[in-house]
């Protein structure tokens, strides 16, 4: 059905509804947006407290989902399986309580992480880039792969050092870069 969005309710509205319905709260992606981008400001000036920031709810991420796994496994019955999710939920509990309990090695643990991510995308995107290499644009897909791979060099390289601060420079960046977005956005939305 062309020109025609599904909302929440479930019906089919017209594509022009559902513009008034977000347009008429534009000044919500603005709010989001500003907020966003001082949260980014705030991390990229004080990136060793985001860091902390971030090993922290990570750790506390893995300790809340390694309890609702076990509720889970308890509440689905006995089964093969039950005892792989036991499994999983203990070892989320424990990675979870090891982050907590030793920020500065979680902090690092993540950064490599976070690295050797950066780095095996980096290579998937220098893959890509010559199978795609006939293609206009090939070269911006190599020069991003390539980029991606000295970044990760450079954090291995200096994994202690750039792990006080590499996640909250990256935390910033996307908040920064997310909260630019919403502002714009909203701005665009009271244009029309």
């Amino acid at each position: 059905m062309q020109g025609a969005s599904t909302l929440n309710t479930g019906q089919i509205q017209p594509l022009s509804t559902l513009v008034r319905e977000i347009k008429a709260d534009w000044y919500w992606f603005l709010i989001l947006g500003i907020i966003m981008v001082i949260g980014g400001l705030l991390a990229l000036f004080k990136p060793m407290i985001a860091s902390l920031t971030v090993e922290l709810i990570t750790g506390w991420t893995f300790i809340i989902t390694g309890l609702l796994q076990g509720v889970q496994a308890f509440r689905a019955g006995p089964g093969s399986s039950r005892i792989w999710v036991i499994l999983s939920c203990l070892i989320s509990i424990l990675l979870g309580v090891f982050l907590l309990k030793n920020p500065l090695v979680g902090l690092v643990s993540l950064t490599l992480a976070v690295a050797l991510l950066i780095g095996i995308s980096g290579a998937a995107k220098i893959y890509y880039a010559f199978k795609i290499r006939p293609l206009s644009g090939w070269g911006w897909v190599l020069v991003s792969g390539i980029i991606s791979l000295i970044l990760a060099v450079l954090i291995l390289a200096n994994s202690f050092s750039a792990a006080l601060v590499t996640l909250g420079v990256l935390l910033g960046i996307e908040l920064l870069s997310s909260g630019i977005t919403l502002v714009m956005t909203g701005v665009a939305l009271k244009r029309l």
